[in-house]
């Protein structure tokens, strides 16, 4: 995600990418694309998850919440989906641009070769 678009969905700082799951990030873009299968009325507004920076086994009764959601997401807006999946998708086309451009050039050197044309 760019900087521009951290900073208005977390004006105050992120809580850690590892409380995210089924939180801010995700529902947005949820929002955005399968609105019609969040509930924002289930969302719990509960405080960030509090847990260890490693894993055990067996878990720990009450380690994380029931409902699995790590951090609040009650701000998660399909706006703010939008802002990440714009994000996402420049982030990509930036890197495959960059990734295959000399591969593409590589194989259109043989004008005959129609498996790459346009």
């Amino acid at each position: 995600m760019r900087r521009e678009t951290h900073d208005r969905l977390f004006p105050d700082g992120l809580p850690g990418t590892e409380l995210e799951h089924a939180a801010l990030l995700e529902t947005s873009m949820m929002l955005k694309l399968r609105p019609d299968i969040v509930d924002m009325s289930k969302v719990p507004s509960n405080v960030p998850a509090q847990f260890p920076a490693y894993d055990r086994y067996p878990k720990v009764a009450g380690y994380l919440p029931p409902s699995g959601v790590l951090a609040p997401a009650e701000r998660a807006t399909a706006e703010q989906g939008q802002w990440l999946l714009d994000d996402h998708i420049e982030q990509v086309t930036k890197a495959v641009r960059e990734g295959f451009t000399e591969l593409l050039s590589e194989n259109r050197k043989d004008p005959h070769d129609v498996r790459h044309a346009r």
